[in-house]
């Protein structure tokens, strides 16, 4: 994937979040959730955001830190994907 900034990250979110918004007024389509969870695009922009913050580099539970994956995100991201 290619690196996108921070800014261009979250806009470029507006659209999917918008309709996911629009889908949730009147039902709630809890289904409908994990294809727009599992969706590429959003678990990219979930990834440069967590990346940028400032507690990326301190270990999580698993002692995983994000300078651990960042040398095989994309890959990281597909399995995420498969295991949701």
């Amino acid at each position: 994937m290619i690196a996108v900034p921070k800014k261009k990250a979250s806009f470029a979110m507006l659209p999917i979040q918008a309709r996911i918004y629009q889908g949730a007024v009147n039902t709630r389509p809890a289904r409908q959730l994990f294809g727009w969870v599992t969706d590429s695009n959003v678990l990219h922009a979930a990834w440069l955001r967590v990346a940028a913050a400032d507690g990326a580099d301190t270990p999580g539970v698993d002692g995983i830190t994000c300078g651990h994956l960042r040398d095989r995100v994309n890959d990281w991201l597909k399995s995420l994907a498969k295991e949701l």
